[in-house]
């Protein structure tokens, strides 16, 4: 029977550490398309393996994605819990080696559940609601500046930057629109949303992005 073996990879912005459990391999990988192929090649030696993931701001995403492709169980966890096991674990040193350690471990004794992503018409959506959100929050940022600012040339300048922003916000919305246009269900998921009370469009595009599950509950 083969052993399952448990593997965690600590993702930083130039490498991917690995460690795997219970045999205590550690290889590291830069985090490049062909470093996560690297990893993908090494772990097809590992059957049965649980890989853990620490969310890393979506530096993890790409290895993520490849992982579930390649039909390895692999799980992206919270870095509180992971925090919490480690003090629960008694760990104080932290290195990259370390923390793929632990994440090995973490993996060996919490065995977190794998959940699929959402697929990639989903993901496209959800990164364009995430643009849209953070443009809106420079737009306000920049108008409050624009009250506090007494000096014209800075207003003007600020003024600039808001029809810039304006026009980015724009185009967002509009490469929102077109991508539910060219997606059969989720025009249908979204034009059900905008049918109830107090439903616009930028809670219908949330809503779809964040709770995918409620609009095929819907259709």
């Amino acid at each position: 029977m083969t052993e399952t073996c448990y593997v965690g990879i600590d993702v930083s912005k130039r490498l991917l550490d690995v460690a795997i459990r219970p045999s205590g391999e550690i290889f590291q990988a830069p985090n490049t398309p062909e470093g996560i192929q690297t990893i993908l090649q090494k772990l097809q030696d590992h059957p049965q393996q649980l890989v853990v993931l620490e969310a890393t701001g979506g530096l993890e995403m790409p290895l993520l994605i490849a992982l579930l492709d390649h039909q390895i169980p692999a799980v992206q966890v919270n870095p509180r819990q992971v925090k919490d096991f480690s003090r629960a674990y008694g760990r104080k040193a932290k290195t990259d080696v370390l923390d793929a350690m632990l994440l090995a471990l973490f993996a060996e004794a919490m065995k977190p559940e794998v959940r699929p992503l959402p697929d990639a018409t989903t993901r496209q959506l959800n990164d364009l609601v995430v643009r849209r959100r953070q443009v809106s929050e420079m737009m306000v940022q920049e108008n409050n500046r624009a009250k506090i600012s007494h000096n014209p040339r800075i207003k003007t300048h600020i003024h600039e930057v808001l029809r810039f922003l304006k026009e980015q916000l724009h185009l967002l919305e509009e490469e929102l629109a077109d991508l539910l246009e060219q997606t059969p269900i989720w025009k249908a998921k979204r034009e059900m949303l905008l049918s109830m009370p107090g439903i616009g469009k930028v809670t219908a595009w949330t809503l779809l992005t964040s709770l995918p599950e409620l609009g095929t509950l819907l259709v």
